[in-house]
């Protein structure tokens, strides 16, 4: 596990060195060979009975690691989706119920009777507590004194999900009413029993979250000689016996995979694949073949694959998994099989097969191992995924990891068939193809656009229209990538090209008519809007066209939608044109317009010359905005920054918390707090419905001192945990994205930022990727919450029945 701390760890034996910069770490110790792996984790990783990968962190008690990053790397074109999913149905900060008394915290970052510790997160995998308890998931939390248990489920065998135990609605699996008690780590032994570290402390927070003036009241190290262990049974059966593993013979071993016993049956594995023992094979063979448990089919294939043994004679046993009634059975084999696509043309048959295979989580292992044929083998049957399982990211992702040169214009055009012959496509499926063939052919890649929208513009087909103007929106962000237009084609390509861009032009007419239209669809208006201004003609128009639906009588979306598009234009024209409306524009739109001036550096000094000018006032540009052209520019843009903004923020941050420390003196108003949440936090945190989770989860702050929000709120850099540090990326073309960085892969980064937005940006596009150090939410928030509306806040954040906003 990462430990949310990232490094490059590097292997002795080969001298490999990783970057494992938000991913975790795959190992192979036989070999020394290093790798990254989808993820990061800062509480350890964890596997169930059937592999499937899950990490936490101290606010997210389980996450699954639904996507591997191994297969995802293969394509560096295409920008990974976030792989990380909450199992939990409540995630974040569930509600739990301790016995131990609630004492005062030391900081400002976790909350009272919520998981805000969350450690060690385990998949319990035995039977021996009971039935009721198999697969469960337990959770560590050492600040609250208890033990959480939730119970797992899946309804298609990818993506799990849990909820707290019926039996449990009002109560955990452990608790103490002991402060120090602190389970910190709990896992399956080997003899079916639940094994509980505690670390037993007075404190259990680091240092670093602890203001000097508490430490000088703590002792930090009391407790350090009082750890303990726990022993979880059933009250009525002793443990089972644990078997010598070094005692037991080649057969022995083999036999332990039909134990009920997860991390017996591991060690098992282990040791077998440790001895290399050419007896084990056939054992284990038989196992895949005719074994009782589908746990032990499972792993015996999984340790004949560790022993390098799924050679020809044994492709009956791989064959007997494809074939398996246990979906994670054939799934596993599709998984092994991967290693042999070269080589075995039986078993790559058996695999296509399984494209329909009626198991999601079949399909999916499916679609990774289409990726390893050679040529178009696979293109029919990546197309059969992606007609099929277009609307399943998961398995899309997978597909679209499995594309390559020499298979993709075969399964464009197999799915292209499946549209002609009725079946229904969706548009998502269709975009990772189209953006793909215009990354992989520079030149004429754009073409397998103009082909599709061509093939499907007379289909009468349910949002086929709105699957034309996302195809087409995908191929111009692809031309865009490469510094080229339709404009550019027509201007400088062959009378080839520009007949084929002439067969757009009724796409483009459409969308701009669909956009004007106030009575049409609004999500049909704003696939239309993303074409506009970039057509090879009616640039101006198009343009005008944008800046009329930029009128108060229309939706935010379209609003959001028209800003985007204006914003995503290479036109110098545009952010005069969009500040010459600034009188009209609502405050939330505002701050979009200027968002999308920040992020284009040649827009930059645009705004400056408006701000001099008066048209836009120096204290609209929000703190957020102040601080990233002050850190980001380049000399003349923190000049001019510096010039124009910085008498708006007080750099002495403690004299303005003193300063604001007269609030508490204040009466303060939860209802006019919930209004000033609103209009100033909502942008980056959530309270009931209302907001986005961007930083840390406002709800149930009833422990939180005045004094310690009062810092967190106007002097935010003085404590900053690692994963709400903000990230700006910089990108070739100019433009700038910033945010969290909350998910890498090896061909993209992803920063979460303002409003809950996802900006992917692939890695060959990036020039410079940053941390300042500083925290995702800036300093300078005095210039726009006063002293009473701090008060406000105050009051909201620390009462104990806060109100929540009203739905309409």
């Amino acid at each position: 596990a990462n430990g949310e701390n990232g490094g490059r760890p590097r292997s002795v034996k080969t001298g490999v060195q990783v970057d494992m910069s938000g991913r975790d770490l795959r190992v192979r110790p036989q070999t020394g060979e290093i790798e990254a792996a989808a993820g990061e984790s800062q509480w350890g990783r964890e596997q169930d009975d059937w592999g499937n990968w899950y990490g936490s962190n101290n606010a997210e008690p389980m996450y699954q690691f639904v996507l591997e990053e191994q297969f995802l790397r293969r394509n560096t074109v295409l920008p990974a989706p976030d792989g990380r999913r909450q199992v939990s149905e409540q995630p974040g900060q569930i509600p739990i119920f301790a016995r131990s008394r609630t004492l005062a915290r030391p900081n400002d970052v976790h909350t009272a009777n919520r998981i805000t510790s969350a450690s060690s997160v385990i998949v319990y995998r035995d039977d021996f507590l009971g039935p009721q308890y198999a697969g469960n998931a337990f959770i560590c939390e050492p600040v609250h004194n208890l033990i959480h248990r939730e119970r797992m489920s899946t309804e298609d065998g990818i993506v799990m999900s849990s909820r707290r135990a019926e039996e449990e609605a009002r109560s955990e699996f452990l608790a103490s009413e002991d402060n120090w008690f602190r389970p910190v780590m709990v896992r399956t032994g080997p003899d079916g029993a639940l094994y509980i570290a505690d670390m037993y402390r007075q404190s259990i927070e680091h240092p670093e979250w602890i203001p000097p003036e508490w430490q000088k009241r703590l002792d930090l190290r009391a407790g350090h000689d009082r750890g303990r262990l726990y022993r979880v049974v059933p009250a009525d059966r002793p443990p089972r016996p644990i078997p010598r593993l070094d005692r037991l013979d080649t057969a022995g071993l083999a036999a332990l995979l039909e134990s009920p016993n997860g991390p017996l049956r591991d060690l098992a594995q282990q040791r077998l694949i440790e001895r290399g023992d050419p007896a084990s094979v056939p054992l284990l063979a038989r196992i895949v073949r005719e074994g009782k448990r589908a746990t032990a089919r499972l792993q015996a294939l999984a340790t004949l694959e560790g022993l390098g043994a799924i050679v020809p004679a044994q492709h009956e046993a791989l064959l007997a998994a494809l074939r398996d009634p246990e979906p994670q059975v054939r799934r596993w084999g599709v998984r092994v099989a991967g290693a042999w696509a070269a080589r075995s043309d039986a078993v790559v048959q058996a695999v296509i097969r399984l494209a329909e295979d009626p198991a999601a989580s079949v399909r999916m292992q499916t679609a990774y191992f289409l990726g390893a044929l050679d040529g178009d083998r696979g293109a029919a049957a990546l197309a059969t995924l992606l007609a099929k399982d277009g609307r399943n990211p998961w398995i899309r992702a997978a597909a679209a990891s499995s594309l390559t040169a020499g298979n993709l214009r075969t399964t464009l055009r197999e799915v292209q068939r499946q549209a002609e012959a009725g079946r229904t496509i969706e548009p998502l499926a269709i975009e990772p193809l189209l953006a793909m063939s215009t990354a992989v052919d520079p030149q004429q890649g754009w073409r397998a656009t103009v082909d599709w929208v061509a093939s499907t513009a007379g289909s009468a087909e349910e949002g086929g229209e709105v699957a034309r103007f996302a195809a087409v929106a995908g191929m111009l962000d692809g031309l865009g990538r490469q510094g080229r237009s339709l404009a550019q084609i027509v201007q400088q390509g062959t009378e080839e090209d520009r007949q084929a861009v002439g067969h757009l032009a009724e796409t483009f007419q459409r969308a701009r008519l669909l956009a004007a239209n106030a009575q049409a669809e609004e999500g049909q208006r704003r696939a239309a809007i993303r074409l506009l201004g970039r057509g090879p003609d009616q640039g101006e128009e198009d343009q005008e066209r944008l800046l009329a639906v930029l009128a108060p009588q229309e939706s935010e979306g379209i609003q959001t939608a028209a800003v985007a598009a204006l914003c995503g234009l290479n036109d110098d024209r545009v952010p005069k044109r969009l500040i010459a409306g600034w009188p009209k524009y609502a405050p939330g739109l505002r701050q979009q317009i200027l968002n999308g001036l920040i992020a284009r550096r040649r827009w930059q000094p645009i705004l400056f010359d408006s701000i001099e000018a008066g048209e836009i006032s120096a204290g609209e540009v929000s703190a957020n905005f102040r601080r990233h052209l002050n850190d980001w520019g380049n000399d003349a843009i923190r000049e001019r920054a510096a010039a124009l903004l910085a008498d708006t923020i007080d750099a002495n941050r403690q004299k303005i918390v003193e300063e604001y420390s007269k609030a508490r003196e204040l009466p303060g108003d939860e209802t006019r707090g919930l209004a000033v949440f609103g209009k100033r936090c909502a942008i980056c945190h959530r309270w009931g419905d209302e907001g986005h989770e961007v930083g840390p989860d406002l709800a149930g702050l009833a422990d939180r001192t005045p004094e310690a929000l009062l810092i967190a709120i106007f002097d935010p850099n003085r404590a900053i945990e690692s994963k709400y540090t903000s990230y700006t990326a910089e990108t070739q073309d100019g433009l700038t994205a910033t945010g969290l960085l909350v998910q890498e892969s090896a061909a993209s980064v992803t920063l979460l930022g303002q409003e809950g937005k996802r900006q992917v940006v692939l890695r060959r596009d990036i020039e410079r990727l940053q941390s300042g150090g500083k925290s995702l939410m800036p300093e300078g928030l005095e210039k726009e919450i006063s002293l009473s509306e701090a008060a406000d806040l105050l009051r909201l954040l620390t009462t104990d029945n806060p109100p929540l906003p009203s739905k309409p």
